[in-house]
């Protein structure tokens, strides 16, 4: 990836490689690590005190303090610490082995299995890792960490169990059901029959990917990115599942789940939040009921293409666990010691951002392990009596395992085993109940293989039972636990304090209260901001708001849809699955007949465009190649064809993806669109009375190499460079990458001025460079009266570019990327324009926290708009899709430095149309386009089509929603933010 000149950040924990996401399966998974913690410093290994003849150990013996140096040579002379009686050691700088520890093992387990374990006691490693900070910890010594190899098995010698169906990615046994999360649009938690297979029952739960079982309990804790909801549920024995308890989230989606027994003996859970936030409740049972109490809400550094996978309840501290990311890290998280301080952080020298105090609690948190790939699973086994801890289970491609020592938290390799020719990802642990009807008295733990396949059988769910394995890795397995081992039970809660405090981080006793509490007793219950003054705290952050506003802390105005888009039977077969950008055209001459356009990006052969009228009729359709679909979309008005003297034209442009990587070009008619709004569309038998409202141009789809520019978002902007004539207003289109890199391209007109012949477009890239941190792009907006251009950096905030300024090939400036503050571990980058810098630098006008704590953003960034200002002076609104708390944020451009939010929305249930959620993109006019908009419209895409009222009712169709302007206009009158 060019870079052109942008300092990439630094980070100190590891990352693999700028573009990393997170997909649906978190990456092939058909290893598995075991991790152990333990309370003495040297755990002996099995087999230790009479080692086999086929069995030769090597060890380390330099005990002074330990350097990085000490490291190096340590990895670097092997030879001086061989047993001369063994056999020649493997060489660490041609495997990359992280310790010049190996054995080998040859045990009899079935004619079929060969197995080789790796073990690993460099003492002086671990002690670097653990005294100097993860900084030490570096791409060459993650790699050192993946490189033993593992114990292989046949699957089939252990395969305990076989059902025809898929898991899915989450998945739980609970008695005698399976149950599996279905994370489509209009899914659920499905229950099953573990014996056969057979489905017993089916809850309505949209985009349920994440649910776990609470041990010892019958009950699941199940997440739904759709109501932004932690549910508990209870599992009858009849398959049926009530509702326990609930908890609304709805700052961030989540990207995992993990339920257990804290050290201090209660049952939690934690959420984790794609922005880097982990949310901890404790389940309290009262008298009558059961309640999901928000103990705290920490931040958890991670890098900025980085998210949370996974995480697990470490039964040997007071309330601790261990969280797997995206890029390899394990994280140990101690939830109770966070320290009620706030660090002073210089971050500029304006005085504005000389100093300024922290919003997030600085959370103890320790990077303990590294490897080289996503860990979408990890679980807690309980252990023998002699260990105090637990034994983790960490799902990984081919990694080293670890013991550890639970005070010190030295981390050692334990061992690692593979499954020869499975086919299918693993997707859980669980424990299986015991069925002597399928001869599984003492069934014990397994993995559960979604996909799983060994040949000859059908795809479908494999149970490998695991324990066999641990028996040979020295490890009594138990059962899984999910977090405390019997007797390590400690109790972290400040009872001088009441039931509602963690123990005080340092000095003389304090209260550090739940969250939602305060008071000397933690007694008090307490709203974020005091509700705003625009509602009523009725409990712990709990508002009762005042219409319109909305939200926890009553921050959004609460907005109607004035009308819901739907494709129609007649024009596009009424399929739209997955809609997702939409673009407002503007009709040059009766805006009240603007229509608006709208992307299909599903590859399933219903891919392409929809025209709809402001009253919600759909009057066109335009396909794309079967197997490709339209991302974003854009309209550039006015092009010339040829020299320009001739006829201009209006074109619309949108990104093809899929089994075609290309720019696709239409011109729109304004007649036509005219002609088709006049129709009763709705009650057409045939579409041979719709005049043709978007042409194809000669060469229609534009072919890109996916190897330079992998077709993402897009958006256009005709404007004057710098040093060219007003005559020289030129056209642009604007491709924005996952890499973080923006391609700017001319965009021209060629052929015949004859109107009935089809022009040609030219593209000609102008110039491309790397945006903010360099991670992943999303849409991006351009004013037209000053030539500069928005673009929203997804987990870092909205970017402007002041391209005006600059004469076509000139260079665009870029800005050095801080490092981590070393106080907070965060990215301090300031908001707005700083002294001295170039007027053609790019500035950061708003962020998610991740980048700075003031940020108003919750990731992902994604859709953006520009309300130009009717009056035409200049004072434009940018628009923000705030996906992550399904807001929407209004700054004022041209009004401060940086812009002030003067609004935050969210779209609310009426009788036109149901909440929106999950947007992806929106477009914006101040144009008046009908009745009833006759201050413009906002338009924003709605992931799911859902009642409030009634959670059976969600439809798998995305959709588009439109709000009256005047409704926000309205609203923003009364709101102060």
């Amino acid at each position: 990836m060019s870079n052109d000149g942008l300092q990439q950040p630094t980070m100190q924990l590891s990352a693999n490689g700028p573009d990393r996401e997170l997909d649906e399966d978190h990456g092939k998974d058909d290893s598995i690590q075991m991790l152990e913690i333990h309370a003495e410093d040297r755990i002996p290994l099995r087999n230790e005190q009479s080692p086999s003849p086929s069995r030769r150990r090597w060890t380390t013996t330099n005990t002074a303090a330990p350097t990085t140096d000490d490291v190096t040579q340590a990895l670097m002379s092997v030879d001086d610490h061989v047993d001369p009686s063994g056999p020649e050691p493997p060489d660490p700088r041609r495997r990359g082995s992280s310790s010049p520890v190996s054995a080998v093992l040859s045990p009899d387990h079935g004619s079929a299995i060969a197995i080789t374990l790796v073990l690993v006691v460099n003492a002086i490693i671990l002690a670097v890792l653990l005294f100097s900070g993860p900084s030490l910890l570096s791409e060459t010594d993650r790699t050192h960490h993946a490189s033993f190899a593992p114990l292989l098995y046949d699957p089939k010698q252990l395969t305990l169990h076989y059902l025809p169906v898929k898991a899915g990615k989450s998945v739980a046994v609970v008695d005698s059901h399976l149950i599996r999360a279905n994370s489509s649009v209009d899914g659920g938690i499905e229950i099953s029959d573990w014996t056969t297979g057979h489905v017993r029952s089916q809850v309505p739960f949209g985009r349920v990917k994440w649910l776990t079982t609470i041990p010892g309990t019958p009950w699941i804790a199940a997440w739904s990115s759709i109501w932004s909801e932690l549910t508990l549920f209870q599992v009858d024995t009849l398959a049926r599942l009530k509702k326990v308890a609930a908890a609304w989230e709805g700052d961030e989606d989540a990207v995992g789940i993990c339920a257990g027994t804290s050290g201090a003996g209660d049952q939690v859970v934690a959420l984790l939040q794609k922005g880097g936030a982990v949310q901890i409740y404790r389940i309290v049972s009262q008298a009558d009921s059961v309640v999901l109490q928000k103990m705290r809400v920490v931040t958890v550094l991670t890098h900025l293409n980085e998210v949370m996978t996974s995480c697990a309840i470490d039964g040997t501290a007071s309330y601790r666990i261990v969280v797997a990311t995206t890029a390899g890290n394990l994280l140990s998280v101690d939830i109770a010691i966070v320290s009620d301080q706030r660090a002073l952080i210089a971050a500029d020298s304006r005085p504005d951002y000389a100093h300024f105090r922290l919003n997030w609690p600085i959370t103890a948190m320790t990077v303990f392990y590294l490897m080289n790939s996503t860990v979408p699973n990890l679980l807690t086994y309980s252990s023998h009596p002699d260990h105090l801890g637990g034994v983790f289970s960490v799902i990984a491609p081919t990694l080293p395992g670890l013991k550890s020592d639970s005070t010190k938290r030295l981390w050692r390799v334990l061992g690692t085993f593979s499954l020869d020719g499975l086919v299918g990802k693993v997707t859980s642990l669980v424990v299986v109940p015991a069925r002597p009807d399928l001869a599984l008295a003492a069934a014990g733990n397994a993995l559960v293989v979604h996909g799983g396949q060994v040949p000859p059988t059908d795809d479908g769910t494999l149970f490998i039972a695991i324990d066999p394995i641990l028996s040979d890795l020295g490890i009594s397995s138990g059962s899984i636990s999910n977090g405390a081992a019997p007797g390590l039970l400690t109790s972290c809660l400040n009872t001088s304090c009441g039931p509602l405090a963690f123990c005080p981080a340092s000095g003389p006793a304090s209260c550090a209260c739940f969250d939602g509490f305060s008071g000397q007793m933690c007694d008090k219950p307490v709203c974020v901001d005091d509700c705003r003054g625009r509602g009523h705290c009725l409990g712990p952050n709990s508002c009762n708001c005042i219409a319109p506003y909305t939200g926890p802390s009553c921050r959004d105005i609460g907005v109607e849809p004035a009308v819901t888009l739907r494709p129609s039977m007649l024009v596009s077969h009424g399929v739209a699955v997955d809609n997702d950008d939409a673009e407002i055209y503007v009709h040059p001459r009766d805006p009240a007949g603007s229509v608006v356009l709208g992307t299909t990006k599903s590859r399933g052969g219903d891919g392409g465009l929809h025209v709809w009228t402001m009253d919600g009729r759909e009057v066109w359709f335009a396909p794309v190649p079967k197997g490709s679909g339209l991302n974003s979309v854009s309209v550039l008005a006015g092009v010339p064809v040829g020299s320009g003297k001739g006829r201009k034209l209006d074109l619309v442009l949108a990104g093809v993806r899929g089994e075609r990587n290309a720019i696709a070009t239409w011109r729109i008619d304004p007649d036509a669109v005219l002609h088709n709004a006049k129709l009763d569309v709705d009650h057409l038998t045939s579409t041979h009375e719709l005049k043709r409202i978007l042409a194809p141009v000669g060469n229609h789809l534009v072919d890109l190499d996916p190897a330079d520019i992998a077709v993402y978002g897009s958006c256009t902007l005709s404007y004057q460079p710098r040093g060219t004539p007003p005559s020289a207003r030129r056209h642009y289109l604007f491709m924005t990458t996952k890499t973080g890199i923006v391609h700017q391209f001319r965009v021209e007109l060629d052929g015949p001025t004859d109107a009935d012949m089809e022009p040609s477009v030219r593209f000609t890239r102008v110039r491309h460079w790397t945006v903010g941190f360099g991670t992943q792009l999303e849409n991006c907006v351009g004013d037209p009266d000053s030539g500069s251009l928005y673009i929203g950096e997804e987990a870092v905030g909205v970017w402007m570019h002041p391209l005006g300024l600059l004469s076509e090939p000139e260079p665009v400036p870029t800005l050095a990327v801080p490092e981590p503050d070393p106080v907070s571990r965060r990215y301090i980058f300031p908001l707005g324009r700083r002294p001295g810098q170039a007027p053609a630098a790019p500035i950061l006008l708003d962020s998610t926290p991740l980048v700075n704590p003031h940020g108003q953003l919750h990731r992902d960034v994604e859709g953006l708009g520009l309300y130009r200002d009717p009056r035409g002076q200049g004072r434009h609104m940018l628009v923000v899709s705030s996906q992550g708390s399904n807001s929407f944020n209004i700054y004022e451009l041209g009004a401060a430095d940086p812009p002030p939010l003067v609004a935050s929305l969210s779209i609310v249930s009426g009788a036109k149309g149901d909440a929106v959620t999950k947007t992806d993109s929106l477009a914006v006019t101040s144009a008046a386009v009908g009745p009833g908009f006759e201050h413009g419209v906002l338009v924003v895409h709605d992931d799911a089509t859902t009642d409030p009222w009634d959670l059976a009712r969600v439809e798998p169709n995305a959709s588009f929603k439109v709000v009256a302007w005047g409704e926000i206009l309205a609203g923003m009158s009364a709101a102060s933010i």
